[in-house]
Parts: C-alpha cells; sequence; structure tokens
C-alpha cells in the first residue's frame, strides 16, 4: 500500500473523531439524556401535585418516552441488541399513549 492510500484511510477512519473524542460525545449524550429524563419527570411531578392529577397538562413523559423510543430503536438498529428492541418499541407504545391523552385532553377539552 502506497504511503497516500495509508493516509486516506485513516482519514476516513478517523472522519468521526478519535476514539477518546467519540466517547467523550456518547459520554455527554448520555448526561443529556439522564437530564431531559429528570427535567420531564420533575415538571410532571409538579404539575401532578399542583394541578388535577387527572389533568394531562405537561407533555414531559410524553418528551420521555419519544427521547427513549429514538434512542434505542437507534441503537437496536445499529447494534441490534434485543434488549434496545424491547426498550424502543415499549417506548414507542407508550409514547405513543402519551401523545394520545395529550391531544386528547388539549383538543377535546
Amino acid at each position: 500500500m502506497k504511503k497516500e492510500d495509508i493516509l486516506e484511510k485513516s482519514r476516513q477512519e478517523n472522519r468521526g473523531g478519535d476514539e477518546r473524542e467519540r466517547k467523550v460525545r456518547l459520554d455527554a449524550y448520555g448526561l443529556a439524556h439522564l437530564f431531559v429524563i429528570l427535567i420531564c419527570f420533575a415538571t410532571t411531578v409538579f404539575e401532578e401535585i399542583r394541578y388535577d392529577i387527572s389533568a394531562y397538562k405537561t407533555p414531559g413523559m410524553m418528551i420521555l418516552f419519544g427521547t427513549n423510543t429514538v434512542l434505542h430503536l437507534f441503537c437496536a438498529v445499529k447494534v441490534g441488541k434485543k434488549y434496545d428492541w424491547f426498550m424502543g418499541i415499549a417506548s414507542l407504545l407508550l409514547f405513543v399513549g402519551d401523545v394520545f391523552l395529550y391531544l386528547n385532553y388539549h383538543l377535546m377539552g
């Protein structure tokens, strides 16, 4: 292999950053996801305590399940683990249910 071919192959492999940079980005996305979960959970609990518990005013859980759906289905497609397929489908079902409840509450009154 020529020197230019080796350099080009190395550039292709490192297009998304080196291994350490990818690990840092994955950790950051995981932390951001945890932060979204905490915000959604806190706002939902606050709304449930402050207002009528049967009212669906805050889309926090809908955002949470939507984020989980994207995360796990993306991993399932890329990696193929059964856990990600299970969590992705479960989150998708809960997300669709929350969308229904949210729209039902806001459109039907």
